[in-house]
């Protein structure tokens, strides 16, 4: 992960400017350019903590459950991937308590949103949100990958869906925005 890291994800990303001023053609290759790597180290950093690390801790306390998310690369819907935790405390509790499904649909994606953004503004040291944005685009992706599903009788479009969004354009233009947040911060703190 950090070869992959420091060889082709760093470079990018450095060499970059900034994806939402500009050339929309010179963002849209610097987004393409790091889907590759960035998925790599995603789903490196995917096996190591959520296989390989909390199946470690869940042997040493003993805990009996070792479902800890379900095969995702293989959804067949944008809402497939939610964590098994998120569907199990928040969804089915909400769907418990005569919440409606898509209410509890919503409020399953809002807080793995605000989970997700805490996961990365904490360590940069800043909240622009884009995490969040990101997660709560997947609700209505939801409905128009269910709409087309519908209309196409394929269960491959949800997952083409699903891995566009995910490996092309979301988490590249994620990491892209993020970093030259912070790097903007770090030129206005004079730094």
């Amino acid at each position: 992960m950090i070869l992959s890291y420091l060889q082709y994800i760093n470079p990018i990303v450095k060499n970059s400017r900034h994806p939402l001023k500009g050339d929309i053609l010179y963002a849209i290759e610097r987004v393409l350019k790091l889907s590759v790597p960035n998925l790599y180290v995603w789903l490196c950093m995917f096996y190591c903590f959520f296989h390989l690390w909390l199946n470690i801790l869940a042997e040493l306390l003993r805990f009996g459950d070792r479902e800890f998310y379900k095969d995702w690369w293989n959804a067949q819907t944008i809402e497939e991937p939610v964590h098994k935790w998120i569907v199990r405390h928040l969804y089915f509790p909400c769907l418990r308590n005569g919440i409606p499904r898509g209410s509890a649909i919503l409020i399953a994606f809002f807080m793995s949103a605000v989970f997700h953004e805490l996961c990365v503004a904490v360590p940069c040291h800043i909240f622009k949100f884009w995490a969040f944005i990101g997660i709560m685009f997947q609700v209505p992706l939801v409905l128009l990958t269910n709409y087309l599903q519908n209309k196409f009788q394929n269960s491959m479009v949800g997952n083409i869906i699903f891995w566009c969004i995910f490996s092309i354009f979301g988490q590249p233009m994620c990491v892209l925005l993020y970093y030259h947040d912070v790097m903007n911060q770090k030129v206005n703190n004079g730094k």
